[in-house]
């Protein structure tokens, strides 16, 4: 529901308060008075707030009053007061058991005019008894390493046969992060087995049309010829009529949404720059003997433009975006983005989806560690690939090499983290305009293991009928087997990866699929069964007695 206001421009009132001890704004954020209410309600800095707008966490009966086209005296009278334009909910759908747990129903946007000077606005609503929570409406970036022009390359590719590929599609022999052969066309420094070790494990998994990966980026070309016939479509919906015809709260919404959109939520995902296109062919490129393929071909592309063509991604659309993914069916979400906030409105949105999504980011191309570290006293955490419940990928070249602009991790299973490195140099994938380029980043490590984790888990799912049908257990699972199995990723000197360079290693899957992963089960009393050992192919019933979940060990 969209309240919109018409009203007369008026100075706003910043009044004094009480205030506790919250985050210092950061260097050259605008200054928040100290003894001010917002120092109590506010939960992020306003560096780079995007101007006009701000998300609040209201209260209870202020909250349904709103979503109801309601209002109350008091907020009604800020609104006019403060020049306010719209006010609307974050999530648009948020009738849900698992969005009132979160609290998703409780966070709202209002817009106002953009000469207003923002933290002035967010005082003035912090005075408001109903608005328990605000926060600056920042901005995340897309994590890919340069920002030169797109190295692309026509349609026609080398020839497949002598280097004993499975599949004929012609560019499949530049896609060495999938097969490293040490071809030295890719580079001089190419090394056999740098890579995530897929060739083989295509024969048993290939990624089913059931799964469904959402690429949060900045849209997709969904009618490149190596990406059309893996979009994942909308059944629900009628294209083109401008109905929201499954009353989910976007128009059109066919091959995902725009959650950039201004007013009504619009359903067109159609990339306007190249990253989320180029993305999307690496996780899921369609096998049909043209250009590229992806990772996980058999799987299904959700696309949610939630960013940008200037590569920069509001935080209040990516948590919109984030729960259009979980609503609509998505099994893994891939972030190929982030920054070095973190956003209470994004975390909610993480944590409703992490109920039934393997979440996947990247983990930034700045070469800095996530904690403090040898000769970086002053750390740089990238979310949301930090947080302890996503996957955040690193990147290795083609030698296996730690990428020498990627963040990397300093301390194993914290509460900082980084799992797993990925390839993320010279990637070749999907561009518009049915073109196809090599791109490198973070951005692109993200994608390759977002391929695995569609691969495993449906390994897991089809070997494993006991928990099948519980996503928490599968993705314990998928995300325990990949971190217990990864290859060891090299220092950037070319050794074995430093001590304080931590995570897992490097991602693999056909160890994933064929090593044993070593679990802690519980029974339901609550005990441990340490180190129980699990097989994939082991007659699943030997567990049956157990209400399982999975841990490192």
């Amino acid at each position: 529901m969209i309240r919109k206001f018409f009203s007369i421009l008026f100075p706003i009132a910043v009044l004094a308060a009480g205030c506790s001890q919250l985050e210092e704004p950061a260097p050259g954020a605008p200054e928040t008075p100290a003894g001010s209410p917002l120092m109590t309600k506010s939960v992020n800095s306003a560096e780079a707030a995007q101007a006009g707008t701000l998300l609040l966490y209201l209260d209870e009966e202020v909250a349904l009053k709103l979503a109801e086209g309601e209002g109350t005296p008091e907020w009604d009278q800020a609104c006019e007061e403060l020049g306010v334009e719209y006010v609307e909910k974050l999530f648009p759908r948020t009738d849900d058991e698992l969005s009132r747990k979160y609290g998703l129903h409780r966070w709202f946007m209002v817009s106002f005019p953009e000469n207003q000077e923002v933290v002035e606005v967010a005082e003035s609503m912090a005075k408001l008894n109903s608005v328990t929570g605000i926060q600056f409406n920042t901005t995340y970036e897309r994590k890919f390493g340069s920002d030169g022009p797109i190295a692309w390359k026509p349609f026609e590719g080398r020839g497949y046969g002598e280097f004993n590929l499975p599949f004929n599609d012609p560019m499949l022999v530049d896609q060495w992060h999938y097969i490293n052969n040490k071809d030295m066309s890719v580079a001089l420094t190419s090394r056999t087995g740098a890579d995530i070790n897929v060739k083989n494990a295509w024969g048993l998994t290939a990624g089913d049309p059931r799964i469904i990966v959402a690429v949060c980026d900045e849209g997709v070309k969904y009618t490149h010829p190596d990406l059309a016939d893996n979009m994942w479509v909308n059944k629900g919906e009628v294209p083109g009529n401008g109905i929201d015809d499954d009353n989910n709260g976007y128009i059109d919404d066919i091959y995902g949404a725009n959650t950039t959109a201004t007013g009504k939520p619009a359903g067109n995902p159609m990339d306007d720059h190249g990253h989320g296109t180029h993305v999307a062919g690496v996780i899921a490129g369609v096998n049909n003997n043209i250009g590229v393929v992806g990772v996980a071909y058999g799987a299904k592309i959700m696309s949610i433009k939630a960013g940008m063509s200037s590569g920069y991604f509001n935080q209040s659309d990516i948590a919109e975006a984030i729960l259009y993914a979980h609503a609509n069916g998505a099994d893994v979400i891939n972030m190929s983005f982030g920054g070095a906030a973190s956003s209470i409105a994004v975390q909610d949105a993480l944590a409703t989806a992490y109920t039934r999504c393997v979440l996947v980011a990247s983990a930034g191309n700045s070469g800095m560690p996530n904690e403090p570290a040898d000769y970086y006293p002053i750390p740089l955490p990238n979310y949301p690939a930090a947080l302890t419940y996503v996957l955040g990928v690193m990147s290795v070249n083609e030698a296996g090499v730690e990428s020498a602009f990627t963040n990397w991790d300093v301390t194993a299973f914290n509460g900082v983290e980084y799992e797993l490195y990925a390839p993320g140099e010279s990637i070749m994938s999907t561009l518009p305009d049915d073109r196809y380029g090599y791109l490198s980043g973070t951005s692109m490590a993200c994608p390759n293991l977002a391929g695995v984790v569609i691969l495993l888990r449906q390994y897991v799912v089809e070997n494993f009928p006991n928990i099948a049908n519980d996503n928490c257990k599968v993705n314990d699972m998928v995300n325990c087997l990949m971190m217990s199995t990864a290859d060891i990723a090299l220092s950037t000197n070319g050794l074995p990866y430093f001590v304080r360079k931590q995570g897992a290693g490097l991602a693999n899957l056909m160890n994933s699929i064929h090593t044993p992963a070593y679990i802690t089960a519980y029974d339901r009393n609550g005990n441990a069964i340490d180190k129980a050992k699990l097989e994939l192919g082991d007659d699943p019933q030997k567990t049956g007695v157990y209400e399982m979940s999975f841990a490192i060990n």
